[in-house]
C-alpha cells in the first residue's frame, strides 16, 4: 500500500462473500439454471476487506499532500469546436496542459503506468512535434500523435475527439456446428449415430465450449474464444471420435460483429406473443442535450421505464432488450431493480475510489454542468483531501428474489451503465442473458469532456474507478452471457427460449 494514500480503515472486516447456495429458480429448467451458475460471481471464498483495500490502493496514485495542482484554474468551462488548424507552439502548449490535467485529473493515471508511461508518452509527442517542419499542424494530425502515444491507456471512456482508447475483446464463433451434451461428453449427431468432441486444438474443452441457442431456441454448445477484434478469422482443429474411430475436422471461428441499433426512441414497451419486452438503450440525464443527443422526450421515456417496472411487478416472463444501450445516468438502472423487485437494492459488488485533487474538483464542477443536473458553475463545490483520493468503499452483493423468469438481451454496444445494468441484474434470482460480451467500458466512470486551451480538441476521461471486489479488469471484454447467439437474432430466440424452457 502506498504510504502517502491515507484512507480509513476502522478494523479488519473478513466476510464470506457469496450468493446464497439456495436461490430461487422457481421460473428456470434443471440445464438452464446449471448453465446459469456457471456464469454467474462466485464470492464463496474469504475476503479480507482490508487486504482488498490495501491492493486496490496500490492501483492509486500516491499524491504529494504538499504539491499545489492549482492549474486546474485554467480548466475551460465551455466546450468549443475545435480549430481546424494550430500553430506547433500551441499544439505543445497543449500537451503540457493535457497531461499536466491528467496527472491530477485522470482516475486511471496511476494504472496505467503512473508518470513513467505517462512522462514517456508526453515526451515522444512533443518530440514529434517539434521534429515537424512545418509550422502548423491540422487538427486531426494532432488527435492522431496523441492517439498513438496513448494507446497504452485501455479505458473504453477515454476519448480523444471522438477516438476512444478502448482495446476491445470480441467473440470468435463457429455456427456451423451445434453441439449437444449427454453424460459422455459434447457430440455432434450423425447418421451413424453420436459423433464424440474430444479436444480441440488439442486442448481441454472447457476453453472453447460455450452454450448457445439453435434456431429453434434449444439449448446447444459451440465453439468459440474471446480474441483481439478484428482478426479475419480463428483457426481450430477439432478431434472427433465415434466407434472407436478418430478423424481430425478443421474449422475456422469467425468474429461474431454487433450491428449498431438505432432508434428515434429510447425506450419503448411492447407485448410479443404474450411476453411483455421493454427495450431501453441509454439512461438518459435530465437537461443534457449535447453531444449525446439527449432531449426533454427521452427523459419522459424514461420515466415511463421506472413506471413500468411497478405495473410488471407479478409478470412470469419478461425480455429486457439492452442491446446498443449507449450508458448515461448510472443511478437510472438502481432505481428500476428497486421498482421491479419492491427491495431496496442498493449498489452492486464492486470497490472504488473517487479523485479528490483541486484539478477533480474543477472537473466534477464541469461535468454536472455538462449533464444538467448541477448549479450553475461557480456555485458546486467539493472538497479536496491531502491524499487526492476520497476514500475506498466497496458494496458487498445482494441476492435479489424475483420470481419472474426474466431474459436481458445485449451486445458489444451495451455499454458504461447499461453494463451496470448487467451487473445489477445478475444479482437477481430467475435472470438469464442472451447475446454477446458487453462492451466493457467500466473501469474509470464519471467521465468529463475538456478542450485543450488552444487547439480545443476536446478529450474525455474518468474521475471514478472501481473495479469488480476479485480487482478482475473487465475493461474491453464487459459481461459475459449466459448464452452466445448473434445479436441480430436475439428477440426472436428469447420468445422461443422462454416458452421451451419455462417450467
Amino acid at each position: 500500500m502506498k504510504k502517502d494514500l491515507r484512507f480509513s480503515i476502522s478494523f479488519l472486516v473478513t466476510v464470506f462473500l457469496m450468493f446464497p447456495p439456495c436461490r430461487a429458480w422457481a421460473g428456470l429448467n434443471p440445464e438452464v439454471q446449471e448453465i446459469v451458475k456457471l456464469n454467474r460471481p462466485q464470492f464463496n471464498v474469504q475476503w479480507d476487506a482490508e487486504e482488498q483495500k490495501a491492493k486496490f490502493a496500490e492501483l492509486l496514485y500516491p499524491y504529494d499532500p504538499y504539491e499545489d495542482d492549482s492549474f486546474a484554474l485554467q480548466i475551460p468551462d465551455k466546450l468549443y469546436d475545435p480549430r481546424l488548424v494550430v500553430y506547433k507552439k500551441q499544439a505543445l502548449g497543449d500537451v503540457d496542459f493535457l497531461f499536466s490535467m491528467l496527472k491530477y485529473g485522470y482516475a486511471g493515471y496511476q494504472y496505467f503506468g503512473g508518470d513513467e508511461s505517462f512522462l514517456s508518452a508526453k515526451e515522444g509527442i512533443k518530440k514529434e512535434l517539434e521534429d515537424r517542419n512545418l509550422p502548423t499542424i491540422s487538427i486531426l494530425e494532432f488527435r492522431e500523435i496523441l492517439y498513438r502515444h496513448l494507446n497504452f491507456i485501455n479505458d473504453g471512456h477515454f476519448d480523444i475527439y471522438y477516438k476512444r482508447l478502448k482495446h476491445r475483446i470480441s467473440m470468435y464463433m463457429n455456427f456451423d456446428y451445434a453441439f449437444l451434451q449427454d453424460s459422455e461428453g459434447y457430440y455432434l449427431e450423425t447418421h451413424g449415430g453420436k459423433e464424440y468432441l474430444k479436444l480441440v486444438n488439442d486442448r481441454k474443452l472447457e476453453e472453447f465450449m460455450k452454450a448457445s441457442l439453435d434456431d429453434d431456441g434449444r439449448i446447444t454448445y459451440r465453439i468459440g474464444v474471446l480474441e483481439t477484434e478484428g482478426q479475419k478469422g480463428v483457426s481450430a482443429e477439432l478431434t472427433l471420435v465415434s466407434n472407436g474411430e478418430q478423424r481430425n475436422l478443421p474449422i475456422i471461428l469467425e468474429e461474431v460483429v454487433s450491428h449498431r441499433i438505432q432508434e428515434k426512441e429510447i425506450y419503448q414497451h411492447k407485448t410479443i406473443d404474450g411476453i411483455p419486452v421493454i427495450t431501453v438503450r441509454a439512461f438518459p440525464y435530465k437537461g443534457r442535450t449535447t453531444p449525446e443527443g439527449y432531449n426533454p422526450q427521452d427523459y419522459q421515456l424514461i420515466e415511463e421505464f421506472f413506471l413500468d417496472a411497478h405495473e410488471l411487478r407479478g409478470v412470469e416472463r419478461l425480455i429486457i432488450d439492452i442491446r446498443s444501450h449507449r450508458g448515461g445516468d448510472s443511478y437510472q438502472p438502481v432505481s428500476w431493480i428497486r421498482n421491479f423487485t419492491g427491495t431496496t437494492f442498493g449498489q452492486s459488488a464492486l470497490i472504488s475510489a473517487s479523485l479528490a485533487t483541486k484539478t477533480a474538483q474543477q472537473l466534477n464542477q464541469l461535468r454536472m454542468v455538462q449533464e444538467g443536473n448541477a448549479q450553475p458553475y461557480h456555485s458546486v463545490s467539493f472538497r479536496p483531501t491531502a491524499s487526492g483520493w476520497s476514500e475506498i468503499w466497496y458494496h458487498l452483493p445482494d441476492r435479489i428474489e424475483n420470481e419472474a423468469l426474466v431474459v436481458v438481451l445485449m451486445d458489444s454496444w451495451t455499454a458504461s451503465a447499461g453494463e451496470l445494468f448487467v451487473y445489477y441484474l445478475s444479482q437477481l434470482d430467475n435472470v438469464v442473458f442472451l447475446g454477446m460480451n458487453s462492451a466493457g467500458v467500466i473501469n474509470f466512470g464519471s467521465p468529463v469532456k475538456v478542450p485543450l486551451p488552444n487547439s480545443k480538441l476536446p478529450v474525455l476521461f474518468g474521475t471514478h474507478f472501481s473495479l469488480p471486489l476479485d480487482l478482475t479488469d473487465r475493461e474491453g471484454i464487459g459481461f459475459l452471457p449466459d448464452f452466445w447467439i448473434r445479436p441480430e437474432y436475439a428477440l426472436d430466440l428469447a420468445i422461443k427460449f422462454i416458452k421451451g424452457y419455462k417450467k
